[in-house]
This record gives C-alpha cells, sequence and structure tokens, in this order.
C-alpha cells in the first residue's frame, strides 16, 4: 500500500515538473506588426525621403507623412540645400526596403554630438559661422553658412594626408557653388567663442574667401561648447 502511493505521489511531482519546464521553455510570441525605431540620418530630396539607419547601417525609403514633412521643413528652415540631413529618430513598419511612419520622436539639426552616423571630421568656425562635415559614410563634404543661410553638398573626396595634416578638396558644384579646399591640422585651436581648447585646427578655403575654425575627430571625445 505504501508502495503504492509513493508511485502515485513520485508519477504527480514528474509530470508538474514536465508541464512546468514545457511552459518555461514556449517562446514569446513576437509581434511582427510593432512599429520599430529607427535612429540616424535622414533626407529628402529628389529621389524621395530616406533614412539611413545607424543600427543595420543600411538605407531605407521612407513614406511621406505629413507631420514629418513639416517638422523637416522647420528643422531646415535656416538652412537647406539639395542633400542635406537631419537627425531623426522615427518609428514605423517596413515593407521590404520601405519604411511607413506611424511616429516621428525626434527630428533636430545634425551635430557632432547627436549624429551616429561616422564622420571624418567636423569643422567649425566663427565670424561668419559656418561648419563643414566631412564624412566618407555619408558620401560627402556637408557645408553650411549659418549667416548667409545657404550650404552645399559636395562629392566625397580623398584627403592628402601628410603627418598630422589633412587637405580636402572639392570642385565647384553643377549649381554655381564655389570650389572649396580645407586643411586640418593635429594642433590646439580655440574658435573664439567659448573657453574650449580643441585638439584639431581648420582653415577653410571657399572660392577666394579663407575662414579660419576648428575641427573634431569621429572617435575621439567630443568636447562641446559651453
Amino acid at each position: 500500500m505504501k508502495k503504492t502511493l509513493f508511485l502515485l505521489l513520485s508519477g504527480l511531482f514528474f509530470q508538474r515538473c514536465s508541464n512546468s519546464d514545457q511552459a518555461l521553455q514556449t517562446p514569446t510570441p513576437i509581434d511582427k506588426n510593432a512599429p520599430q525605431i529607427f535612429r540616424g540620418s535622414f533626407e529628402t530630396g529628389l529621389n524621395g525621403q530616406s533614412i539611413h539607419d545607424c543600427n543595420t547601417g543600411k538605407s531605407y525609403t521612407v513614406t511621406p507623412h505629413p507631420i514629418l514633412d513639416s517638422l523637416y521643413r522647420q528643422t531646415t528652415a535656416s538652412v537647406n540645400y539639395s542633400g542635406k540631413s537631419v537627425y531623426a529618430v522615427l518609428r514605423g513598419r517596413m515593407t521590404g526596403d520601405t519604411l511607413t511612419i506611424t511616429d516621428v520622436d525626434a527630428l533636430e539639426a545634425k551635430n557632432p554630438w547627436n549624429t551616429c552616423i561616422p564622420f571624418e571630421f567636423w569643422c567649425s568656425g566663427t565670424e561668419p559661422f559656418w561648419d563643414l562635415e566631412i564624412s566618407q559614410a555619408e558620401a560627402g563634404l556637408f557645408y553650411q553658412d549659418v549667416g548667409q543661410q545657404n550650404g552645399t553638398k559636395y562629392a566625397w573626396a580623398t584627403p592628402k594626408i601628410e603627418g598630422d595634416t589633412w587637405t580636402y578638396e572639392a570642385p565647384a558644384t553643377a549649381d554655381d557653388q564655389p570650389a572649396i579646399r580645407v586643411v586640418i591640422k593635429k594642433e590646439k585651436a580655440n574658435n573664439g567663442m567659448s573657453d574650449v581648447t580643441y585638439n584639431y585646427s581648420s582653415e577653410l578655403t571657399i572660392g577666394n574667401e579663407k575662414r579660419k575654425g576648428v575641427a573634431i575627430r569621429w572617435g575621439e571625445p567630443k568636447m562641446e561648447p559651453k
């Protein structure tokens, strides 16, 4: 009798353990229709809208969305040009390589502290205020003059490197923007507007005009002006 009771209790115990293991091993279902988050460089142009996603390193076509269109116009109101990109955090659903937007978490002007796509150097200067993003990953040299409210995307150019000096040159563009040349040196520099000391200086020549400034290199600590 005792032996029979023992066997019965043992069977119930192992059955419960087996059922518990099965419950633990059952995978949580994934909602394939749930919106995904995309963070990267967003632009709009003749070929439509697209985002270069930092998580995957891929570019996706973005379907037009009224809120996204409005925010992009606001963000680029001061300086806009063909090929200009902005920093974006978007939510949406993928169909093939096309992203349908459901929400816009962030859309703001790119700078060295929010961009997640590598750049070689980010140069800037004051009086007049200008900046130049040099990025092989985005295939271009992106120049903008904040005071004049204009800018240009120049084609990517491999630099000439001599020791701790990098020289980038790009010819005049088809829309009559002048050729540029920027020389970046590894040396202490200041932009004249803050107490921050940068590790690189820059000298930009655009047309016949020269402008001095500073530069930040990707992968090194980014000292944000106070």
